[in-house]
């Protein structure tokens, strides 16, 4: 037999690509790393889905006649086959809240796991009764499987697992799309709480507070002040809106390192504004400059996370 490309290998990995991307999702990220056994068994069932595509893509491209080595790969096919289906379980019992059950929705994966365990599981007595590979029919691409129950009758049939292979991804890759599915959904519910709730918005009358703010500067205008706490109003609420949002926003960079900087130079300007002899105009200016250039940064990042929460279409 000629060696074989596995097309439907290639689109449960696009499908395990697309979950990761998902499950990376910075709030969805977050809750599961609150989580640490939850966060690590998504990241092993993730990791098994990858290898075992690689192993079995290898597999079926490497033809040989070696027939020693075709009943490792017997059983490490059938292992691998059942290894995926635990794998999925797993993330649907994480990831959903609930267990799959596989073999009821994918029928193909009842007979997948019952050949697992008549060859590979337990083939002395396995389901009742004894199973035996017919050697003179092993061979990378299958064999002859004779069962003998308790009667004593028999009967046989062929494994193709090349077939089997098929089968098994097509199945796991319909019950990955369905978890996909289930995310995307969750993710678009949450973004549409938000609808019409803009995170930018309190930014369009910055240009105005900083212009208060620089008057202050000039000879310590008191209208500094309020240019200052429009500013700081601001911030407050583009924190809320952002709590709002999910904790994971918590840990960004701008939260744990611009925002307090942005609060030590604001907290300093009100200083010099109220007769602080220690700063001169010079310094003030320099402060207000920093303070400008980065409430122009946070609307930035505000614009860019609306943008983010514009909900998209299933299927987009």
């Amino acid at each position: 037999m000629p060696n074989n490309v596995i097309v439907e290998l290639d689109t449960l990995q696009n499908s395990a690509t697309h979950f990761r991307d998902l499950v990376n999702e910075p709030r969805c990220h977050y809750t599961l790393f609150q989580q640490t056994r939850k966060f690590n068994l998504v990241c092993s069932a993730m990791d098994i889905i990858d290898d075992t595509i690689f192993a079995l893509r290898s597999y079926a491209q490497h033809n040989h006649d070696d027939q020693g080595l075709a009943y490792l790969e017997i059983f490490g096919v059938l292992q691998t086959l059942s290894i995926q289906q635990d794998a999925i379980r797993e993330l649907y019992r994480i990831i959903a809240g609930c267990p799959i059950d596989l073999e009821d929705q994918y029928p193909d994966i009842k007979a997948i796991r019952d050949t697992r365990i008549r060859v590979a599981g337990h083939p002395v007595g396995g389901l009742a009764s004894s199973h035996f590979l017919v050697r003179y029919t092993v061979s990378k691409w299958g064999f002859e499987l004779w069962k003998f129950d308790q009667s004593g009758s028999h009967d046989a049939e062929h494994v193709d697992l090349l077939a089997l292979i098929k089968k098994n991804t097509l199945a796991l890759d319909g019950a990955l799309r369905s978890l996909n599915g289930m995310i995307e959904a969750e993710q678009r519910s949450h973004k549409e709480k938000f609808l019409g709730k803009s995170l930018e918005e309190p930014f369009n009358l910055l240009t105005y507070f900083s212009e208060k703010m620089f008057q202050g500067v000039s000879k310590r205008n008191p209208i500094g002040l309020v240019g200052l706490e429009s500013i700081r109003e601001i911030i407050k609420n583009f924190r809320v809106g952002l709590e709002e949002r999910g904790q994971h926003f918590q840990e960004a960079d701008f939260v744990l390192h611009d925002i307090p900087k942005l609060a030590y130079a604001l907290d300093k300007l009100e200083r010099y504004m109220r007769g602080d002899e220690t700063q001169t105009e010079d310094d003030a200016y320099i402060v207000a400059t920093f303070i400008r250039h980065e409430m122009k940064h946070l609307r930035q990042i505000a614009k860019e996370i609306d943008s983010d929460y514009q909900v998209q279409p299933p299927g987009k």
